[in-house]
């Protein structure tokens, strides 16, 4: 029964990792970049305030301000980064 139940369960998990966008992590085509537009300039204060956890090496950061400098905003941001490798790589 176990032999059959793993080919169903690994089509689900495809199924959902597509559907949920799990398998992209390509900012531009993922939903990310449309959903930092759409944040920033939902945004009456135009110098908000970020908060990135676990920032990794800045991408992330990078990308908003992009997106903040095409709307005329000025984010304060404050980007954490626990892992020491990480941090001197990052472009912020």
């Amino acid at each position: 029964m176990t032999d059959s139940v793993e080919p169903t369960k690994s089509l689900c998990l495809k199924i959902c990792n597509a559907l949920e966008n799990n398998v992209n992590c390509e900012f531009d085509s993922n939903g990310e970049a449309k959903f930092i537009s759409d944040f920033l300039s939902t945004l009456k204060n135009k110098e908000p305030v970020i908060f990135d956890v676990v920032s990794n090496v800045g991408l992330y950061i990078q990308k908003i301000l992009e997106y903040a400098a095409i709307i005329n905003r000025n984010p304060q941001i404050h980007a954490f980064e626990p892992t020491n490798s990480c941090y001197t790589k990052s472009s912020y």
